[in-house]
């Protein structure tokens, strides 16, 4: 194999070039000025369309698309009013979440010089001639690329899988930047064939998923849906070389959609320089990547090793994995060269696909692994650098496919849930699906724990969770990411407003709460001058449903009731009601 790959490399010095793409970076930016802006709604279970409709006709957005298996509308709203907008859906009881449809991008980093690694050093020290020795890979592994497309009609490709654009719809899934093209390439471009490059995984079909446009960014929504697109579509590993430096509950629970139906999902970790998470990379259940060089050393312009544009590989311990940071990869077809065209690739964008290719290798490999030995073998085979960059080092083909093959047959730890995102306080049902891993624990992000084969666990505030099953016997682990929205959201109103203070004792405050709540609190104030006076502050503990109701005498307490204007805020979770009453 030695021998063979010598020959490719020197295939590959002779190859026309065309200028590079470069790594993924994370971008904030807002929607594009078009004069509307796009958000996405998860409505409450069982609420009727009707009731969706209403919503968002009261806020002036207009149903665009819908992420069925999520159950998360993405609706259009003028740009000019999209906080608005956000906030008032927010507000709405039937709603679980909101948030804006944010976008994602990979960006490039130009270079022009395609020889700048000779010796194939990213093959080699990988172990890849030697894990190629194993398995070349298998037809039946289907590799998701979601990115500016993938050009199929490239020399040095074998076989793809119909695809979809989620960019302008339909089946269309051309390359229109380039960076989908150079990602499929390190993935599964062929070797042995005496053209180009070598990929990691020769034989694995490519599923592409276009997300990206030419300007290689692309919305939230879009990303979310190619996950699940991919998911039900038979893709048994997603390549993700994208991300953003702020978290999507959409695209977070895409992902836990995908890891919970068995799919390993790879994303790059970003090209920032920085120790932040970035996203999607830092989701439970996702392979992160960071990018290194021939040394291990992290790539970035601080440690002067690189050589085109100013970035440098993000790390930390949310970073699961290193994998090379450059390398020859393909490149779309011009008029010039209709057969396809070769670049040099830098960037986390460039690692990620090296590990994506690994994984696709390794189910080639053992067809009956489950996705989460896959990522155990790669994680737990990989060789940490001197820096320490990632939470496992740089990866080890050859060690992961023999790792993998040791496993007892049929071991697996995988799970289940009825449910992956809910309104506080929400019952997760778990049931183990594991075989021949036992015995178990479980966390579930909160802080409780569990010994039980299949439990059911109680959210009582909202927020984001990280729910794992470990199996303790052989250290393999599952997880899920576990969305929690604000419940208890409180309406409040008085029987009367205006009343003698002698008649507190008979003037009801009645309170309902539309979803359940684990406590409340009220602020009674009292107007003095221009401002508000604090009187008492309560909270009150304990499960709180439907209506409940105190008389005013009740709210004041042992406090004096005095003549004045008074008004009283009651708040559950992040949620408030406020109204005002007098006494005389």
């Amino acid at each position: 194999m030695l021998t063979a790959l010598r020959s490719l490399v020197l295939l590959l010095a002779i190859a026309p070039v065309v200028g590079s793409v470069g790594q993924a970076s994370a971008s904030s930016s807002t929607q594009a000025a078009t004069g509307t802006a796009r958000v996405l709604v998860r409505f409450d279970a069982h609420t009727s369309a009707a009731a969706q409709n209403a919503a968002l006709a009261r806020v002036g957005a207009q149903r665009l698309n819908t992420i069925g298996q999520l159950g998360i509308t993405v609706a259009g709203v003028p740009a000019r009013t999209e906080k608005t907008a956000i906030r008032r859906l927010g507000a709405s009881p039937i709603v679980a979440y909101v948030e804006r449809d944010g976008r994602v991008r990979a960006d490039g980093v130009s270079a022009d010089d395609p020889y700048l690694n000779p010796a194939f050093w990213q093959l080699g020290n990988l172990g890849f001639p030697d894990a190629w020795s194993l398995s070349t890979g298998s037809d039946s592994v289907v590799v998701a690329v979601l990115d500016s497309g993938v050009d199929s009609r490239h020399e040095d490709f074998g076989s793809f899988v119909p695809g979809h654009n989620f960019v302008d719809g339909g089946a269309n899934t051309s390359d229109d930047n380039g960076h989908g093209t150079a990602v499929a390439g390190t993935i599964a471009a062929q070797g042995g064939n005496g053209k180009g490059i070598a990929g990691i995984c020769w034989k694995c079909r490519i599923m592409p998923v276009k997300v990206l446009g030419a300007d290689n960014s692309g919305s939230w929504s879009d990303v979310a849906a190619g996950v699940i697109w991919a998911t039900k579509h038979g893709a048994r590993v997603i390549n993700m070389s994208l991300g953003l430096p702020e978290g999507s509950r959409s695209i977070a629970a895409a992902v836990s959609y995908a890891v919970n139906h068995n799919v390993v999902v790879v994303a790059a970790a970003g090209n920032e320089n920085s120790s932040a998470p970035d996203y999607p990379a830092a989701y439970p259940g996702v392979l992160s990547v960071g990018a290194v060089d021939e040394t291990g050393t992290r790539y970035s312009t601080s440690n002067g090793n690189v050589r085109y544009g100013k970035w440098g590989s993000n790390y930390g311990s949310w970073v699961d994995v290193d994998a090379p940071g450059c390398a020859n990869s393909t490149w779309p077809a011009s008029s010039s060269n209709p057969s396809g065209n070769y670049t040099y690739f830098c960037g986390t964008s460039a690692a990620t696909p090296f590990v994506a290719g690994l994984a696709g290798l390794a189910l080639s490999y053992v067809p009956t692994a489950s996705a989460t030995e896959v990522v155990d073998a790669i994680e737990s085979t990989a060789r940490q650098t001197k820096d320490k960059n990632s939470a496992h080092g740089l990866i080890d083909a050859k060690a992961a496919l023999t790792a993998l093959a040791a496993l007892p047959p049929g071991s697996t730890v995988s799970f289940t849930a009825n449910a992956i995102s809910g309104t506080a306080p929400v019952t997760i049902r778990f049931a183990n699906t594991s075989t021949k891993a036992g015995p178990y624990s479980w966390s579930f992000g909160d802080g409780k724990t569990s010994a039980s084969a299949s439990p059911k666990h109680l959210y009582k505030r909202p927020g984001t969770y990280t729910a794992t099953l470990t199996s303790t016997g052989g250290g393999k682990s599952a997880s899920v990411s576990i969305s929690v929205a604000s419940g208890g959201k409180v309406s409040v109103r008085l029987s009367r407003k205006s009343f003698e203070h002698s008649q507190a004792g008979k003037v009801k405050l009645v309170y309902r709460f539309s979803s359940p709540s684990e406590s409340f609190k009220y602020r009674l104030e009292r107007r003095s001058g221009a401002k508000w006076r604090l009187v008492r502050n309560v909270r009150r503990n304990g499960g709180f449903r439907g209506a409940h109701s105190l008389t005013v005498k009740q709210l004041f307490g042992s406090t004096t009731i005095e003549t004045g204007r008074y008004r009283v805020v009651l708040s559950a979770d992040a949620n408030q009601s406020r109204l005002g009453f007098e006494t005389t």
